[in-house]
């Protein structure tokens, strides 16, 4: 593999792990109880 396909192969991991620790903070983050209804407003929306 020539230098240029490790650092776009290197690039596409950093974005796939970026992701899936933004995704799973999200699915897991502890809510607020003033958050409750703002997320169900967005939902209704």
């Amino acid at each position: 593999m020539t230098t240029l396909s490790w650092l776009f192969m290197g690039s596409i991991w950093i974005i796939i792990f970026a992701l899936n620790i933004f995704c799973f903070r999200r699915m897991f983050w502890k809510k607020q109880p003033s958050e409750g209804t703002d997320s169900n407003e967005e939902m209704i929306r």
